[in-house]
């Protein structure tokens, strides 16, 4: 909440310090692919990603602060979802007092949520069309379907309970953009981003990171 209470005073001073300049309006839309990694502490066995595609969108309100630089902000609502395998791994089921190692087992982890996004980013004008983006995106999650599931060797499956603190993350974003005019003061832009989120969301040992496109229509007033 003190993050929050600080953006909201952050961007009221600097509405009135700029009573002159020019606002805009928008909504966008952006599929994007989830990734995980992993931390250190993971367990032996190897780690491989399936690319899962997710989509975000929402709300845009910009203010121009210079003739090079734009505030943005507004809200938006997602869904990520990514899927994680360690494979590789040996449990006691994998070990056989006679033989020996017979087989392995892998760990499947989803990460499936649904959340709400609260942008805050700075629009920099690099030259006629093309703008450099670099902000921070506040964000809540709910509706959480994550999972862990163990795959044996031996062919049984055993569900992990996992149990999720959604608490506020924060994900870092970084985006080029090109944006080109449209009649009666609209306009659209293309953007490919990609974010980093500041703390392992639902489990203590995975990282997450989105990269996909953003699709802007706005106008201005």
């Amino acid at each position: 909440m003190r993050i929050l209470a600080f953006i909201f005073l952050l961007f009221q001073s600097l509405v009135f310090c700029q009573t002159g300049s020019k606002s805009s309006y928008g909504f966008y839309i952006q599929p994007h692919v989830g990734r995980v990694f992993k931390h250190k502490n993971m367990p032996i066995g190897e780690d491989s990603v399936s690319n899962k595609l997710g989509v975000s969108g929402g709300f845009n309100y910009n203010l121009k602060l210079s003739e090079k630089v734009v505030l943005r902000t507004g809200i938006a609502y997602g869904f990520i979802n990514c899927v994680s395998n360690q494979t590789g791994l040996i449990l006691g089921s994998d070990i056989d007092p006679q033989q020996g190692y017979i087989s392995e087992s892998r760990l499947e982890s989803k990460i499936q949520f649904h959340e709400i996004n609260l942008p805050i980013c700075f629009q920099f004008k690099v030259f006629k069309g093309f703008h450099i983006n670099l902000g921070l995106e506040i964000s809540k999650a709910f509706a959480d379907n994550s999972s862990r599931t163990i795959y044996s060797g031996n062919g049984e499956k055993e569900t992990l309970e996992v149990d999720n603190i959604l608490l506020l993350n924060g994900a870092p974003q970084l985006s080029i953009m090109y944006e080109f005019p449209l009649k009666n003061n609209s306009f659209m832009s293309v953007e490919p981003f990609y974010k980093l989120y500041a703390r392992p969301y639902l489990f203590n040992d995975v990282g997450m990171y989105n990269f996909g496109l953003r699709l802007n229509y706005g106008w201005s007033k």
